[in-house]
């Protein structure tokens, strides 16, 4: 099955942008990209391992006068497909 058109729902979403108090903002700021990874092997006793790894990552940017702002995601499964970050 193939998923509908897109140009329609697209064109409106266009028309809803607006400018944020983000948007205006410029200058010099820090970037830090950390990512994540830990394993967690179980033994059962049969010659059978099951290994579990998880993902994770923080982005941080900082401004010269300390102002900034973090974004973490969540520890999930599968590096393709990060969790959604909380609100």
């Amino acid at each position: 099955m193939q998923a509908p058109p897109a140009g329609a729902l697209l064109s409106r979403l266009a028309l809803r942008l607006r400018s944020v108090p983000a948007d205006s903002q410029i200058g010099r700021y820090a970037y830090a990209g950390i990512g994540m990874q830990a394993a967690d092997s179980t033994l059962d006793g049969s010659p059978c391992v099951q290994t579990v790894t998880a993902y994770a990552a923080e982005q941080h940017w900082r401004a010269d006068d300390g102002s900034g702002q973090v974004i973490d995601t969540p520890w999930h499964p599968d590096p393709r497909r990060p969790a959604a970050s909380p609100e």
